[in-house]
């Protein structure tokens, strides 16, 4: 679990650096989206 939190984390700033804080809410959403895939994989 903490790894893939890591890897979540190093994901989503890799993302962050790409795109511009104008696409931050798209960022938001996909970072939910992420999170709730990683709940059903450890469920």
């Amino acid at each position: 679990l903490v790894v893939n939190t890591t890897r979540l984390v190093c994901y989503t700033n890799n993302i962050m650096i790409k795109m511009k804080k104008k696409k931050r809410l798209k960022i938001y959403l996909e970072m939910r989206k992420l999170n709730l895939e990683s709940e059903d994989d450890s469920v």
